[in-house]
């Protein structure tokens, strides 16, 4: 069995212990934030679970400042009953309506409680009491986090909420926990990353000498060299090669260095992993190399782009610039502009990182253009999000005004798929606040319009 579905199944365990517990109502979730999107998964897996009967009121909202994080979580719980009341509509069953919006006349906090106690009390007697799961995967004042955590403990006091809080190592959580003692319970949720990084080198390395010539990476193999077979030798990489070049067809990688091109992509990964930059950059140096001598454009920028992640990891981030340049000018002689656009935010996030904003901004907006000829929403969406971001560090708030208002635009061409998965609610947001700030408000609702129009499709 995998790492990752050893920690889930550990996890679901500890999880129907903490539900079999009556006295029960906070359950602490130690786990890295990495890891954070497979337990929200491990949590939607248990709420389909056909015994419960509680809706899960997930957040993966950051903690960035409350009015910002509370009023995002309250549109959650929000969107969330809309779904829910439509769906038992189609079942001949009316909820109530759910009268409430985010106020600015009291503490976000306090709003974004009436909420959660607003849905509780319209789903009253057909859903038992929610279980809200605040996953944060980045907290930025955590001594602030943690007070507001235990005050939302302390309004649910009086109910049966429960709670599930993904927290980090330490013990600002931990201790004021201390207190409500049986109340709460702490688990782990870890993923072994050396056994899961040892047991995907397993399935895509090639198979043992015996195997069958054409057995996939992975797959079973015998342990001896199996006879000859009947019929002609399989070709060599060179008559696939001539081959192909005699059919006109663009340069590609044949079985053999395919097998190679993952056995390196695969030992970098594990080197980077162990945190070797070594392994790491020669053997994705190596691969990057392999593909150059192939003539394969499309999966050398792929590599380069790799090698400059690698890089910047372990702090060469002159020489990760400059293979960022490199994977953007590959892709964009192999036309693969989605590609080619995820290398310019790469360079975009260079800048950003160093304060730049005013370059930042140009090349996230590059990437933005070369993102929407290869129709590619999701980087559109982010990278448009981003240079409103630098423009507004820059104090250019009409700059930002125009990429966010572009991205909202997009969001009509997107897919379900791609708006759920997107930054879109976050950049209508922000451009919402920035309309309402300078009194626009007919286009502020005019966004508002497109938000629902949106989510009515993607039904986020």
């Amino acid at each position: 069995m995998d790492p990752v579905t050893e920690a889930i199944q550990q996890f679901s365990v500890d999880f129907r212990d903490f539900l079999d517990d009556p006295q029960a109502r906070i359950l602490r979730v130690v786990v890295e934030a990495k890891n954070v999107g497979t337990l929200g998964k491990a949590l939607r897996g248990e709420e389909w679970n056909p015994e419960n009967q509680s809706p899960f009121l997930v957040f993966d909202t950051a903690y960035t400042i409350d009015r910002d994080t509370f009023e995002s979580m309250s549109r959650t719980v929000r969107q969330h009953y809309d779904i829910l009341k439509e769906s038992f509509a189609e079942d001949g069953q009316e909820l109530p309506e759910f009268d409430l919006q985010f106020s600015t006349d009291e503490p976000p906090l306090h709003s974004f409680g009436r909420h959660l106690r607003r849905f509780t009390e319209c789903t009253a007697g057909v859903l038992k009491t929610p279980l809200i799961c605040w996953l944060p995967t980045d907290v930025k004042e955590r001594k602030q986090w943690t007070d507001y955590v235990i005050k939302l403990f302390q309004m649910g006091a009086d109910s049966d909420f429960r709670f599930v809080i993904a927290d980090q190592e330490g013990e600002h959580l931990a201790k004021p926990l201390l207190s409500v003692k049986n109340a709460a319970m702490t688990i782990r949720f870890d993923i072994d990353e050396a056994g899961l990084n040892d047991w995907m080198m397993g399935m895509l390395a090639a198979p043992s000498a015996g195997r069958a010539p054409g057995t996939l990476p992975g797959a079973a193999a015998p342990d001896v060299v199996p006879p000859p077979r009947p019929g002609p030798p399989p070709p060599t990489d060179e008559e696939i090669k001539a081959a192909a070049e005699a059919a006109g067809l663009p340069p590609m990688l044949t079985p053999r260095e395919g097998e190679e091109l993952r056995g390196l992509v695969m030992t970098a990964a594990q080197g980077a992993a162990k945190n070797d930059p070594e392994i790491a950059i020669t053997k994705q140096r190596d691969a990057c190399k392999l593909c150059e001598r192939a003539g394969v454009k499309l999966e050398q920028s792929l590599m380069v782009l790799v090698l400059a992640n690698y890089l910047l990891q372990f702090k060469s981030e002159k020489l990760a610039e400059e293979h960022y340049i490199q994977a953007a000018r590959l892709a964009e002689e192999a036309e693969a502009p989605a590609q080619e656009a995820q290398a310019t935010m790469a360079l975009g996030y260079l800048q950003l990182k160093n304060n730049q904003f005013e370059t930042a901004a140009a090349l996230y907006e590059k990437a933005g253009g070369i993102a929407l000829t290869g129709e590619a929403n999701l980087l559109y969406l982010e990278s448009m999000r981003m240079a409103g971001t630098c423009h507004l560090k820059l104090k250019r708030e009409k700059d930002a005004a125009r990429c966010w208002d572009a991205a909202v635009k997009q969001g009509r061409e997107a897919t379900p798929d791609e708006i759920a998965n997107s930054s879109f609610l976050d950049v209508a947001g922000e451009l919402i606040k920035l309309l309402e700030k300078h009194g626009l408000k007919d286009q502020a609702q005019s966004v508002r319009d497109i938000v629902t129009e949106v989510g009515e499709k993607a039904q986020v």
